[in-house]
């Protein structure tokens, strides 16, 4: 693989759109979204035909706790999102990344990171954002463009080899 890097400065937009990106890659997040979709257009039909004898069921219930929930997951998601954006100042400082046959460096005005393949838990490329988890929660975040493509197609190659969980989209 040829060396190659990646420069970027992470936005608050770019840093909400990966994260929704990522938390409804999730297969439960679609299936509870899914679920709670089907139950309000049920919940609509039975309301326009006058059924109210299924509101007081305990299943009732518990479909109404699980599609609120389904509806604050990505409400709060949202705060959460933003609250950490802030917090951390490292996240939209202009970052250099690295590529090579050993590892990947970050540079960044604030700090410099050398990290070993061997080092990474896995690796996903979804939606022009390769994300390297260096365990399953924490993770870098690098967007991708059309013309780090080809360096791209090296680095599938070079990945598949690897000794960890390589799920490769683009």
């Amino acid at each position: 693989m040829d060396n190659f890097s990646v420069q970027q400065q992470l936005t608050l937009k770019e840093y909400r759109k990966v994260y929704y990106i990522l938390l409804y890659s999730k297969i439960w997040v679609i299936g509870i979204t899914v679920f709670s979709a089907l139950y309000l257009i049920a919940t609509g039909v039975l309301l326009f035909t006058k059924n109210y004898d299924i509101l007081g069921n305990d299943s009732y219930q518990y479909g109404a706790t699980l599609t609120i929930i389904t509806i604050l997951l990505p409400l709060l998601s949202l705060l959460t999102v933003s609250m950490n954006f802030k917090r951390a100042y490292r996240l939209d400082e202009p970052t250099t990344y690295e590529f090579s046959d050993e590892g990947f460096t970050s540079t960044a005005e604030s700090y410099n990171c050398k990290t070993d393949w061997k080092n990474i838990y896995k690796v996903k490329i979804i939606k022009g954002w390769l994300v390297l988890y260096h365990n399953r929660q924490a993770a870098n975040l690098v967007k991708l463009t059309p013309k780090d493509e080809e360096n791209i197609g090296a680095l599938k190659a070079f990945l598949k080899n690897g000794n960890f969980k390589a799920k490769l989209k683009w």
